[in-house]
């Protein structure tokens, strides 16, 4: 994934920096090692949570021109209630229609456990670090 390639070298570039200035404080070397490691830490956790909600939305994006492209290639054969509700001219119709559903429904509802996920690591990553600037 291009995108992700060039995340993953944008916290390279990040840390080589912070590394430059770190040690141009002349600090004790074990401070300096224990700052790059919790950076390398939080630029995993990133990673893994960046890499989790690329794929989501890949999967949101495939499903969303799936049931596009299914309601396209279903125009005229069904109409819509006034409830909203597509009425299909046969069943298998409607049962493709129903995977087509699913399909953009479950790609949604995992893109949304993930920007939850996101968060709480962002919270928890906001604590990490007051807890290291803070010297505990």
């Amino acid at each position: 994934m291009a995108a992700m390639s060039r995340y993953v070298a944008l916290l390279e570039r990040e840390r080589e920096r912070v590394e430059v200035v770190v040690r141009s404080l002349n600090i004790d070397d074990r401070y300096i090692r224990t700052a790059l490691s919790r950076i390398g830490k939080r630029q995993d956790q990133s990673t893994d949570i960046t890499s989790k909600m690329l794929s989501a939305n890949a999967e949101f994006y495939r499903g969303a021109g799936g049931y596009v492209a299914f309601l396209i290639e279903q125009f005229e054969h069904y109409n819509a209630n006034t409830n909203g509700h597509f009425l299909f001219s046969s069943q298998s119709i409607a049962d493709r229609y129903d995977i087509a559903s699913k399909q953009i429904n479950d790609a949604i509802k995992r893109v949304a456990e993930l920007e939850e996920e996101r968060k709480k690591l962002a919270q928890f990553q906001q604590e990490e670090w007051e807890r290291f600037a803070s010297g505990n």
